[in-house]
């Protein structure tokens, strides 16, 4: 035991001395530690280059609806599902607006969405809108109406007697529409088209004369700026494209539901499958995934797919990031 307690002590004396030995130096030397080199700037924080992708990093994981859909209704910067039980959700699709407005918490049979605001017929069949009314695109008129449809900042109905209610920023030819009976009715950005049992169906509004598109009844009709579309009896899609109008060739020869937007349709296959066209077609994936219903705005596509999330691509890329 004495013999480790003599190693200690000569252990502790020897690094006591070390010390000293440092300190003294330091002294005589007189000179302060040199000081380490500044750090470089540029090297404080390092940043991943995302100048290409930086939509990436702002884009939203997709909802999921928390229910059945009955309707699906999308423009360029918002998408609204109306639910099985009546309640309507709706999302923002662009980072950028920031006026967004939720629906209210009432029950709903239809839904049309714009591109600052939204409507929707309530249980009675009267339009309740929501969002901007920078145009008076909430001042919906008390009418009962069978169908609704909304373009950038205008609304317009169809009554019970086939005639046509518009609201909003409207021009010359919304202010004067065709004469009914007609029974359905599509816009997009300043532009309506509707479609009738007896009425061939007429576009008005926008930048184009008001035109015919189709001799044909049909049962489904969507439209955008420059492109009108339907499904015919037999589900075959029949689209036609401004200025001429000349045909347009959908991408499938029969479809479930279609959609359409600025220089682009869309369908939707019996199988589920999605299927876009044009100059201006949304970029979609290798493999799109199995989908339920779709719409779409001037440069957007949504869709809800079989496991109930809401999917949305641009002309550039999806429009969430794990899409």
């Amino acid at each position: 035991m004495r013999s480790e307690l003599t190693i200690i002590a000569t252990f502790a004396l020897a690094l006591t001395l070390a010390v000293g030995l440092a300190t003294t130096t330091a002294a005589q030397d007189d000179q302060p530690p040199e000081p380490a080199p500044p750090e470089d700037p540029d090297q404080l924080l390092v940043l991943p280059d995302v100048a290409d992708d930086i939509d990436a990093y702002l884009h939203l994981p997709p909802p999921r609806p928390a229910g059945g859909i009955r309707q699906l209704a999308a423009s360029d910067r918002q998408a609204c599902v109306l639910l099985q039980n009546g309640l309507v959700e709706c999302w923002p699709i662009d980072e950028t607006f920031d006026t967004f407005v939720a629906p209210p918490n009432e029950l709903f049979a239809a839904i049309a969405v714009g591109r600052d605001h939204a409507c929707g017929l309530d249980p009675t069949s009267r339009p309740i809108c929501w969002g901007d009314n920078r145009y008076g695109q909430l001042d919906a008129p008390n009418e009962i109406l069978l169908d609704i449809a909304a373009g950038d900042h205008h609304s317009c109905g169809i009554d019970v007697t086939g005639e046509i209610h518009c609201w909003g920023q409207l021009d010359a030819a919304h202010r004067n529409p065709p004469s009914g009976p007609f029974d359905k009715i599509s816009a997009g950005a300043d532009r309506t088209c509707v479609a009738g049992p007896w009425e061939p169906s007429r576009c008005f509004g926008g930048h184009t004369a008001p035109d015919e598109p189709f001799d044909e009844y049909v049962h489904l009709l969507e439209t955008s700026s420059n492109v009108v579309c339907a499904l015919d009896l037999s589900n075959r899609p029949i689209c036609r494209l401004d200025p001429m109008p000349r045909p347009f060739e959908p991408p499938s020869p029969l479809a479930a539901d279609i959609a359409v937007g600025s220089g682009f349709m869309c369908t939707l296959e019996p199988s589920g499958a999605l299927r876009c066209a044009g100059p201006d077609a949304p970029a979609l994936p290798p493999s799109p995934p199995i989908s339920q219903i779709i719409d779409a705005g001037e440069q957007t596509l949504c869709a809800v797919t079989v496991l109930n999330e809401l999917k949305c691509w641009d002309g550039d890329d999806s429009l969430f990031e794990d899409q």
